[in-house]
């Protein structure tokens, strides 16, 4: 189905489409209409001839598409034509995957001496690329941090033979919204290792120095 398509402005300074006979200028830009939304169609010339220039019978429509493939502006093979570089000046809003692409593909050079490009992805080729790329961003990123169950702090704090009471655990980071400081908790395990090291820790007695000197007084 024919689909709306953008022309950029640098195309008019394009030196290649410059040297274009003034009907291959049009044809060329038709045939991005008629194009599926990965840019390829089917290589029957009476059929591009009514779609592109309904109105002129005479036109020898084989002629002007051979001036396309001279420049490289289009290829075929196995009877699917390809638009050079589609996808990278075509911005397709709710792309339909090509049907003629595998087609296209099958044999390593066009039957007018092209080598086809396999390198060029299809629609669904760079939807799998662009997942790649966002998967990769948040590669090494923490994973969201989840508040544990009582069961999994009990749990862990048998498995570790942990000084630590879970209720009191568990209502304090409750009540603070699972932060350390003013920092979202990032390791709760971590967490109460370290609580478990802080109630082992030695405190020096308190020292009360009034008392002391009472002491000493009482002595003497």
């Amino acid at each position: 189905m024919a689909r709306n398509r953008m022309i950029k402005k640098e195309v008019l300074e394009d030196p290649k489409i410059g040297k274009l006979s003034y009907t291959a200028k049009w044809l060329f830009i038709g045939l991005w209409i008629i194009a599926d939304d990965e840019g390829y169609l089917q290589n029957e010339p009476d059929w591009i001839k009514i779609k592109c220039f309904p109105y002129d019978s005479n036109l020898e429509i084989n002629k002007v598409l051979k001036e396309l493939f001279g420049f490289n502006l289009i290829s075929q093979n196995n009877g699917v034509i390809k638009i050079k570089n589609f996808l990278k000046h075509q911005i397709i809003n709710r792309p339909t995957e090509s049907e003629l692409c595998n087609l296209y593909r099958q044999n390593s050079s066009t039957t007018h001496g092209d080598v086809i490009d396999n390198s060029v992805p299809n629609i669904k080729e760079v939807n799998i690329i662009e997942s790649n790329i966002n998967e990769s961003k948040y590669k090494g990123k923490r994973e969201l941090f989840v508040k544990p169950l009582k069961t999994e702090i009990i749990d862990y704090i048998n498995e570790k033979q942990l000084k630590v009471d879970c209720e009191t655990f568990l209502d304090y980071y409750e009540s603070n919204g699972w932060k350390i400081g003013k920092v979202p908790m990032k390791d709760w395990k971590a967490t109460l290792r370290n609580w478990d090291r802080k109630t082992k820790e030695v405190k020096k007695p308190f020292k009360n120095e009034f008392l002391e000197e009472l002491q000493k007084g009482q002595s003497i």
